[in-house]
């Protein structure tokens, strides 16, 4: 939808911003988190939903086909991750994760979304003393695009 295109353009910019901001305070010495604070009201949309969590960190999700040679229907060969990636292996990896702060009915809810490519990774399970869900990617499988599962340790 064109809300979701915008929450993701949002988010890409947002993590472009904070990554050159903390890639100069924490110099890979220290987790880094980018904090979201979510304040638009909840008729308007979330504006970030798990899936574009996932689109703005790690690209559209893509889906790769065969040519279908003689006579051959095209096949899904794989589904991954594809452009507008802003965690990769090489870029951004000071952001350990990115993190979604809102209050909703005088209650604040707190999403962690933990980067598979930090330099310097969150702890998993660190901030649920404080009731926060925090999330990693399953691992890579060829064919299948990757989903956000509760941490281990939470």
């Amino acid at each position: 939808s064109h809300a979701t295109g915008l929450n993701q353009r949002f988010l890409r910019r947002k993590i472009s911003d904070a990554g050159k901001q903390l890639r100069a305070l924490a110099k890979e010495q220290a987790p880094a988190l980018v904090v979201l604070f979510n304040n638009r009201p909840f008729m308007l949309g979330d504006p970030a939903t798990e899936y574009d969590i996932r689109v703005g960190m790690y690209g559209f999700e893509t889906i790769v086909l065969s040519k279908g040679t003689n006579g051959e229907l095209p096949h899904v060969l794989d589904r991954k991750f594809g452009r507008s990636r802003k965690l990769t292996e090489e870029h951004n990896t000071t952001i350990s994760g990115i993190a979604v702060m809102r209050i909703c009915d005088g209650n604040t809810e707190f999403r962690i979304y933990h980067n598979e490519h930090a330099a310097m990774p969150l702890p998993k399970g660190l901030f649920a003393k404080f009731g926060a869900q925090e999330f990693v990617l399953t691992e890579r499988e060829q064919g299948r695009f990757q989903q956000w599962v509760p941490a281990d340790g939470c």
